[in-house]
């Protein structure tokens, strides 16, 4: 048996070249690097000098400070953070400028089932009076959590979609790859910012 070879349409010439460029080009694409920035004391920043915008990702962190320093540590260098080109900033959570912080907060990284709690807490004490019960809200933000059992808390409070939620794979409760899930949740909160809303 031969097989006979019919000649390139023109169509198949095009379609061959678009992907041999599309080739060609990738080899040079540079990926812009993310650009942090830290607030250690937001309350404390003049909203005239904040470098906070509406392409800012805001992290909401809820460990001790040595846990929230090896965390950000790790968070900027994150390879494929480096490839989203974000501009990244963080707050320790304080529970004295609470109001204030969770406006900007996109996402919160929570270290403990307690931290959930606590910020549903005071969630709902900024919104006492304002929403119906069955309307009780998580603040517009992602969770980003250290283990499966905390995820599970934020679901079985009611106030995420599944997901919402972001935790690492299996019981380990391991901040390198609590910072994995942290960058799968940036990438998906830039990407929802860039079609516009989705949450």
């Amino acid at each position: 048996m031969t097989h006979t070879s019919t000649p390139p349409t023109a169509k198949g010439v095009c379609v061959a070249m678009v992907l041999f460029l599309l080739n060609v080009t990738a080899a040079f694409v540079v990926f812009p690097r993310a650009t942090f920035s830290s607030s250690s004391s937001f309350a404390t920043q003049d909203d005239s000098d904040s470098d906070i915008d509406d392409s800012t990702i805001t992290l909401g962190l809820t460990g001790d400070a040595k846990q929230n320093k090896e965390f950000m540590d790790l968070l900027s260098k994150h390879e494929t953070l480096g490839m989203l080109g974000i501009t990244l900033d963080s707050v320790e959570l304080s529970l004295d400028h609470f109001a204030d912080q969770v406006d900007v907060v996109d996402a919160a990284c929570f270290a403990s089932s307690e931290a959930v709690n606590e910020w549903l807490e005071n969630i709902d004490a900024i919104v006492n009076g304002v929403i119906d019960e069955d309307e009780r809200i998580n603040g517009n933000v992602v969770a980003v959590c250290l283990s499966k059992d905390i995820a599970n808390t934020c679901l079985q409070s009611g106030r995420w979609e599944s997901r919402n939620i972001y935790y690492p794979k299996g019981d380990n409760s391991d901040i390198s790859l609590w910072v994995d899930s942290a960058v799968q949740a940036l990438g998906d909160v830039n990407e929802r910012r860039f079609w516009g809303g989705g949450w």
